[in-house]
């Protein structure tokens, strides 16, 4: 996920090496303006990993560095060239040994290394083709204050009820909890190996539920949660959805009376506010606890490819804070941290998901195990900007968005380029996102793709993407 810190360990700290899905989709900050930091072409957004596991997802500021004169000397002309072609030369090999294996064996085989396509495939494809949806935890009832603004003097979204920050830490730290994942990786070069990450939830349900971000727990196998009192319990995966970066996970306490955050409105937050944040910043500091204002209410910031509206705060947050709570002074979670901006003149932007639109996607999740209604192309696409991958996979030195494998249609072909959706033009996996954003369940799209050289057109109608279950990957 680029510069953001999504804080799973911050989405994917460094020393957590876990492979991002799409290898070539880039930059994705918007800002034309440096002072209106949610739409500025010179920031970029991603996860990053560090040192002691910790998720973080940083947007940072795109430097522009003076180009170096080059320096006229033959033999590194002819070093380069070499070089170039001896690349080139063994890509070719290795997907022509791929492509031999491949039939070989009749399956696709994971490879954790390199270009190996399987590994930067994004999977637009679920493993249900949809139907009727059935209640997933009925009984369960997260319980969501509207607002507590009242007549009084204090026009927050705490109303009246304006606590110091050591009477908030006091009511709400120990909602806030320490997680911890594995992740098993698979790479032809290393064979298998383990990255752990880190970050922050927050106990929503009194028998166990817990918020977090998607980019925490993605890809885990397994999933420790550790309570402000020390003890630890290993969590089950209720649902995740990876377009709002909401997950929830639950714990089994057993006999222990759990700490419930109570959730307020973050409609009633003015600019100006007061709020704390709770996480566990660098994946081992858990607790901890930086007080901030709400610097704006509605933040249009483009994360991982992923539009969202997010709140923005001068509280400190860092990698790991990931998945912990956004408090204001009344003691209820209006936010769940997912992003910090990074940069070496960037100093006190820090994000959070709003938890008005959080509590819809959290309550989906509990229900169903998924978000319903999001829709579903059955494409395996794969991301190429460099015309030498593109002519290694695809026999083509176009760059773009190309079908690996298709569910629903068997008018798609493998190394179909997708142009446009819907009459809009699209270059990535991410902009094919983008043009279906707008398209409900049951709606026919046209996709245009380039075959052969020649523009074609292919009608699909979109599904709804059920995924088959909602357990850690085992």
């Amino acid at each position: 996920m680029n510069d953001f810190d999504k804080d799973n360990n911050i989405g994917r700290d460094n020393d957590l090496n876990i492979n991002n899905d799409i290898n070539d989709s880039a930059d994705s900050g918007r800002n034309t303006d440096k002072k209106d930091f949610g739409t500025a072409d010179n920031y970029s957004s991603g996860y990053k990993v560090g040192e002691n596991g910790e998720y973080s997802y940083v947007y940072r500021p795109k430097n522009e560095e003076p180009k170096r004169k080059k320096k006229g000397k033959a033999k590194y002309v002819v070093i380069s060239v070499c070089a170039v072609i001896l690349c080139f030369a063994l890509t070719v090999g290795a997907f022509a040994i791929g492509k031999y294996s491949a039939g070989l064996s009749g399956n696709d085989s994971e490879s954790g290394s390199g270009d190996n396509l399987s590994d930067n495939m994004v999977n637009f494809e679920s493993e249900s083709g949809g139907g009727e949806s059935t209640l997933h935890n009925p009984d369960i009832n997260i319980n969501k204050s509207d607002s507590i603004k009242d007549d009084g003097s204090k026009q927050t979204s705490a109303g009246q009820a304006y606590n110091t920050v050591t009477q908030v830490w006091e009511a709400v730290s120990d909602s806030v909890v320490e997680i911890t994942t594995e992740i098993v990786q698979n790479s032809s070069w290393m064979g298998q190996y383990v990255t752990t990450g880190a970050g922050s939830g927050v106990i929503i349900e009194k028998t166990g539920y817990i918020v977090t971000n998607n980019h925490v727990i993605e890809g885990a196998n397994t999933v420790k949660v550790r309570l402000a009192d020390g003890s630890e319990y290993e969590a089950s995966l209720v649902g995740t959805d990876e377009q709002s970066d909401i997950a929830v996970i639950k714990i089994d306490p057993g006999e222990k009376e759990l700490t419930v955050a109570s959730l307020g409105c973050s409609a009633d937050l003015v600019v100006g506010e007061s709020v704390i944040a709770i996480g566990n910043p660098l994946g081992s500091l858990g607790g901890t606890v930086t007080t901030g204002i709400i610097s704006a209410t509605e933040r249009n910031i483009t994360v991982d490819g992923e539009e969202m509206v997010l709140l923005q705060t001068n509280a400190a947050i860092n990698p790991g804070n990931s998945g912990g709570g956004l408090f204001n002074m009344a003691g209820q979670l209006i936010g769940v941290v997912n992003a910090k901006a990074s940069g070496d003149d960037v100093e006190g932007l820090g994000f959070a998901i709003p938890i008005d639109s959080a509590y819809e996607i959290i309550t989906e999740l509990i229900h169903y195990g998924y978000v319903r209604g999001v829709v579903d192309c059955g494409l395996s696409l794969y991301d190429v900007t460099n015309s030498q991958v593109a002519m290694a996979y695809f026999g083509t030195r176009s760059v773009g968005v190309f079908v690996v494998e298709s569910k629903y249609s068997d008018e798609f072909q493998y190394g179909d380029r997708i142009v446009a959706v819907g009459g809009v033009e699209v270059t990535s996996s991410d902009g094919v996102k983008a043009a279906l954003k707008d398209y409900q369940v049951g709606d026919g799209v046209i996709f245009t793709v380039v075959r052969n050289g020649n523009y074609q057109e292919i009608s699909l109608v979109l599904k709804e993407y059920v995924p088959e279950n909602v357990n850690f990957t085992e």
